[in-house]
This record gives C-alpha cells, sequence and structure tokens, in this order.
C-alpha cells in the first residue's frame, strides 16, 4: 500500500522542497549534478560512450557510468563484480534520477519478495536519508511531491507490472539472473517501449553464462556498464572508501593469484564481466532455468532411439529424512516415490532393518510398475545406510550404482576437475537441466537446487585423479559446491530432492563382477559429454 508523505519540509528538507518548485521547468537537471550539488559522493569513472552517444559519458565505471547511461540510455544493464554494494548502489542511482524527474514512478523488483523488502527496498530507504528524505520502515512504496511514486512489486504475477502511467517511469531490478524470463519481456513491450523518457535498469552479479540476464549485454538495445573491483580499488586508494562499500581491497588481486586471471571466477567476481558459455560460476541453477524445464515437454520414446532410463535413489539417514527416487527417460524427468520412516506404521520406530526391507519393496514395485522402461542405471546415494538398500535391490535384479557423494569422480577429466562425486554430479546436473522436462509441481526440487552453490577447493592431483603423469603433484581448485549442512540451513531440511534427481543423471554405469559387489566405470557416453557438453 503506498503511503503519501505529509508535505512538511522538516521530512523532506530543503533539497526536495527546492526541487518541487523545479518540476515546471524544460530541461531537467542531469542525476550526477543533482547528487554532486548536495555533498554525495560517487565512485567511478567517466569515458565516451560505447554506442556512440554524443554527451555520454556511460563509456566509465562504477556509479558515475551508471547514471550517465541511465540519463542517455532507455536499457542499461549493470554486471558486478563480487563485494560492491551492488544493491546500495542501485539505491544511490534511484534516489537522484526519482528526485530530478517530476511525474515519475519507479517500479521496484529483485528475484524474491523477501530480498526486494528486507535488502533492496531497505538499501533506497538508506538512500533516501542521504538526501534528508525519511521513509518510514515496512512500507511497499511511498509517494511524494510533484507526482513522484515508488511502488515495490514481486515478480509473482505477470499483471503486477502492467498498467503505469506516469511521465516518467523507471523499472530497476535487482539480482537479474533470478529474474524470470518472462519479466524481461513483459517490461521492454509495456513499459519501455511507449515513452522515450521511460528507464529500465537491471543488475546483478553475471554469474550464469547463458539465460535472459546475461543475454542482455549482447542485445544491441540495452547498454552495458560493468563494476570491476580493480576499478573501486583504485577509486577507493586516490579517494578514501566510500559509504556502504565494504570490499577488501586486498581481495582482487589475491583471488587473481589463486585462480588466474583467465579463471571464469575471476571474471564474474572481479571483473564484473559474464563467464565464457560452460563456465557458470555462483549459481549452478536459476528461476528461469525451471521455468522452461516445466514448460518444455521431452519424448520418453523415439521410434529407431534407445534413450537413456536411469533411477537415482537418495536414501534417508536415521531420523526425520525421507527417501527420495525420481526416474528419468531422456529429458523426461518424473519422480518416483517420496516415504518417511512414519509412512510405514507397522514397523516400530528405530527398526531399520525392517524398514530397510520394506523399502526395498516399495522401490522395486514402484519401478517395475510407474517407469514405462527399463532402467539400465538404478544409482543408490550409499554414504548413509544405502548400502543396505543397494544390496536389496541388486538381489531384486536391478543394476545399482552405488554412489557415494565424498568420493573422487571418475578417474581422467571427471577428477581432474572435480573434487568429489557430489560436486560432479550438481555440475553436470546444471547442464542437462537446460534441456530437462519437469512436471509443474516440484516446488520442493526447485528449492532444494536453488539452495545449491558451487564453490572451489583446493587440493593436490594425484595419481588417483588423473592419467597424466605430468599433472601429479600440482595443486589446484576443484570445482565442487557449498557442503550440504550449509544447503539444510538455507532451506530447512535436507536436500532429498535435490540429490535423487541429480543422480538420474550422473553418467556412471553399473559393472557386474562376479561374486563382487557392483562397482561403476564411467559411462562410454561421457566422453561424448565432455567434448560438447551434452548428454542425453
Amino acid at each position: 500500500m503506498l503511503q503519501t508523505v505529509p508535505q512538511s519540509t522538516s521530512v523532506y528538507g530543503p533539497l526536495l522542497a527546492e526541487y518541487v518548485e523545479r518540476t515546471a521547468q524544460v530541461e531537467l537537471p542531469h542525476p550526477i549534478e543533482f547528487a554532486e550539488n548536495h555533498g554525495i559522493k560517487l565512485w567511478g569513472t567517466e569515458g565516451p560512450c560505447r554506442k556512440g552517444f554524443d554527451h555520454c559519458l556511460c563509456g566509465g565505471t562504477g556509479q558515475l557510468a551508471i547514471l550517465h547511461s541511465i540519463a542517455n540510455h532507455a536499457y542499461t544493464v549493470i554486471y558486478s563484480g563480487a563485494d560492491l554494494s551492488k544493491t546500495f548502489t542501485l539505491g544511490a542511482i534511484l534516489v537522484p534520477w526519482w528526485l530530478t524527474r517530476p511525474d515519475s514512478l519507479c517500479v521496484i523488483t529483485s528475484g524474491t519478495y523477501q530480498q526486494l523488502k528486507d535488502q533492496l527496498w531497505e538499501e533506497c530507504r538508506s538512500n533516501f536519508e542521504r538526501y534528508e528524505i525519511q521513509t518510514p520502515p515496512g512500507m511497499a512504496g511511498w509517494e511524494a511531491p510533484g507526482g513522484r511514486r515508488a511502488v515495490l512489486r514481486s515478480t509473482k504475477k505477470q499483471a503486477y507490472f502492467t498498467g503505469f502511467h506516469a511521465q516518467h517511469v523507471m523499472v530497476l531490478g535487482d539480482e537479474g539472473h533470478g529474474l524470470p524470463r518472462w519479466l524481461y519481456k513483459t517490461i521492454t513491450t509495456a513499459i519501455g517501449g511507449t515513452n522515450p523518457n521511460h528507464r529500465i535498469v537491471i543488475a546483478g552479479n553475471p554469474i550464469e553464462d547463458i539465460g535472459p540476464f546475461v543475454e542482455l549485454g549482447t542485445d544491441p538495445e540495452w547498454n552495458a556498464v560493468h563494476l570491476s573491483q580493480l576499478d573501486y580499488v583504485k577509486h577507493a586508494k586516490a579517494h578514501g572508501r566510500i559509504a556502504g562499500m565494504d570490499l577488501d581491497l586486498d581481495a582482487p588481486e589475491k583471488m587473481i593469484a589463486k585462480f588466474g586471471a583467465d579463471d571464469p571466477w575471476v571474471s564474474t567476481y572481479v571483473y564484473g564481466v559474464p563467464p565464457k558459455p560452460g563456465a557458470g560460476v555462483n549459481v549452478l541453477f536459476s528461476q528461469w532455468m525451471f521455468d522452461d524445464a516445466v514448460a518444455r515437454e521431452r519424448p520418453t520414446a523415439i521410434r529407431g532411439v534407445a534413450l537413456r532410463c536411469q533411477v537415482g535413489i537418495d536414501v534417508a539417514s536415521r531420523g526425520s529424512d525421507r527417501t527420495v527416487a525420481y526416474w528419468r527417460i531422456g529429458d523426461h524427468v518424473r519422480k518416483l516415490l517420496d516415504v518417511g520412516q512414519s509412512d510405514a506404521d507397522h514397523i516400530a520406530p528405530g527398526d531399520w532393518d525392517r524398514w530397510i526391507a520394506w523399502l526395498g519393496d516399495q522401490l522395486d514395485d514402484a519401478i517395475r510398475e510407474q517407469i514405462p522402461a527399463s532402467p539400465q542405471v538404478v544409482a543408490v546415494d550409499c554414504d548413509g545406510p544405502g548400502d543396505g538398500l543397494a544390496d536389496i535391490l541388486t538381489s531384486k535384479g536391478h543394476p545399482v550404482v552405488r554412489v557415494h557423494f565424498g568420493a573422487l569422480p571418475p578417474k581422467g577429466a571427471a577428477a581432474e576437475l572435480y573434487y568429489d562425486m557430489r560436486g560432479w554430479g550438481y555440475w553436470h546436473l546444471s547442464q542437462q537441466l537446460r534441456e530437462a522436462d519437469l512436471p509443474p509441481a516440484e516446488d520442493k526440487l526447485r528449492q532444494d537446487l536453488l539452495a545449491v552453490k558451487p564453490t572451489y577447493k583446493a587440493a593436490t592431483i594425484t595419481a588417483a585423479r588423473t592419467f597424466q603423469k605430468s599433472l601429479v603433484g600440482k595443486k589446484k581448485g576443484f570445482r565442487t559446491i557449498v557442503p550440504k549442512d550449509e544447503i539444510k540451513e538455507s532451506i530447512g531440511r535436507s536436500p532429498d530432492n535435490g540429490d535423487a534427481a541429480m543422480l538420474t543423471y550422473i553418467p556412471l554405469d553399473p559393472v557386474l563382477v562376479p561374486g563382487k559387489r557392483t562397482s561403476v566405470r564411467v559411462d562410454p557416453e561421457v566422453a561424448a559429454y565432455w567434448k560438447s557438453g551434452s548428454l542425453r
């Protein structure tokens, strides 16, 4: 609900009162001039516009380049390095534009409403206060003299982004990688193309290698501004730190020394430049990825083509965890089973052996009755009690692969790049999900995978990891994901759905050894995956 602030200079301060008097003028003040004339320190540099616009100096860096872009370009995308207080910067650029434009409406949005309300709007409020404007906390918008309005909009419904009417409209979006694909089309169609005074600004860390946010950087209608840690360090050493900025000034050089200047993490975190295709660095899964996957329809059978059928089972550890299983044929992914020990009310709590035996029967029936093909692989998480379940399923004739998430990936390309099986499986799933067909009601799977963040872990290359003797003994950063406890803390439970779905894509095949348990080898198709980045 919008709240109107009383007509009082004690609330607005003399600044806004002065500019309310100037709302009728034809030539509007430049936002940078407005900010600097009132003691607001902006960081960055000015440089010639990359698109050749006269009198535009958006070819520089930092907040100065952003405000030049907003003053001269209808569409601006901001790619920010890490720890540059991007959200604070959005507030810093919003307020001077908003105050210098009469009859202006600013529509503020973000990937989630919680982030919008608790972070982006709070940073906007803190920047209002720098201009002596007080805004009561907890509101969903604000209204001021001269027809100036600011409203918060969640991305829950498309209708929230239509029907805006004002002489100057700005849509300000944060966490661009978390915004749904439909939003980009809606705002450019309904808002951006209706009035040359309107502005659309989308900002975020360029942590994905594909998707609508990254695509803006190559769209000729959009002007891209990059926020680099090195530029801020140079500015801070020359002029002092900027209020609201919390970057460790030694961090950029440390990261470059650790990973190398060409590493995708350095590109993203230091330079604010999107990584090359196939090298997404901070999120493996995004909201738009799920939206696309739910909208797809993939076949479970193609005449003359044998589609891979694989089952993934994440086995509950003792307690309240649940055992979850998914199946996949080609890129068609569906849930097979989701049970907890409480679902077997005829088994006494704590009688784990009977529970595992009952679970084996349930899974055997589900595999035979629900899946329209015989699986080539039944991948079972064996870090906890899964070994017993794997024995039961093997005895029932299923092609079981035992997966230990903490173990090394297969020797060769996988083990040379990835720290452990868990990291390898999730990084692989992030590539395959871009072509997957998911059911619409997989909210838990969505939550699980959005909580999975990639990271690097330093270790020495051993002979168990590589066939190349020249690599043995060298230390490097291996790809993996954040610890499971961190994911549990984020979503409040174990990521059982994510682990099970990941196991449906992990590229392993069973090798049956007489008299021994099933071991694993790399799927014959995995070589094609490493070459093409695609495995069906």
